[in-house]
């Protein structure tokens, strides 16, 4: 195993926090204020961890106006409401603690948009372990995980990319890795599942956080 790797990016939903309560409650006051007929459960879950515009496009076949006004009643109840509606996961601060202890620079990059993924950090107690927590851009400037993630190497001087993991819960964060040439482990404790890692032949799979530390 490579123990080398000194750069630690972490995904945020489902890989730091399990935040499906605000998120669920967010979209049912969305689809109730919409007028959209509501998703199951099921469908529901495929929300966390993608960009939520383009979620949104593929359950809702929403047009761009359409996705402005959504996102609007989708932020409304969730800048509230739902960034204090989360718990998180077992174990991840004494990751985070030991992977610093250990010289690791870490990060969160976050399809979430940056300044409400700032706030549940925060409120989780984590923020001092991050050298960084980029997110996506309201404007959708920066929105997919290919962006975010070169924006978060940015912001850490682009260090060396042999030495660099990304760690996440979806298929995007796998996707996002791969275009930005780093190495990726995925996590089923969140809501992806091992088959929807496979294809990107990741680094690793693990089904805790403390897992990680057998890879790092």
């Amino acid at each position: 195993m490579n123990k080398n790797f000194n750069t630690i990016l972490f995904d945020l939903d489902g890989t730091l926090v399990d935040s499906q309560k605000g998120i669920f409650n967010a979209l049912s006051y969305m689809v109730n204020e919409r007028n959209l007929e509501k998703p199951s459960q099921e469908i529901l879950r495929t929300f966390i961890g993608p960009p939520l515009p383009d979620s949104l496009r593929v359950h809702f076949h929403m047009k761009d106006e359409e996705i402005d006004l959504a996102m609007k009643s989708y932020r409304s109840y969730y800048n509230e409401h739902g960034v204090h509606e989360f718990t998180v996961y077992q174990d991840i601060e004494l990751v985070l603690e030991t992977l610093l202890r250990n010289g690791k620079t870490l990060g969160v990059a976050t399809s979430k948009p940056e300044e409400p993924a700032k706030r549940i950090i925060e409120h989780a107690g984590l923020s001092s372990y991050f050298a960084t927590i980029t997110g996506a851009t309201f404007d959708e400037s920066r929105s997919s995980k290919t962006q975010v993630i070169a924006t978060a190497l940015e912001r850490l001087h682009h260090p060396d990319k042999t030495q660099i993991l990304m760690i996440g819960d979806r298929e995007h964060d796998m996707i996002g890795a791969q275009a930005n040439q780093i190495q990726a482990i995925g996590v089923t404790y969140g809501y992806g599942k091992k088959e929807e890692f496979l294809p990107f032949s990741p680094y690793a799979i693990i089904d805790s956080p403390k897992q990680l530390l057998t890879y790092v």
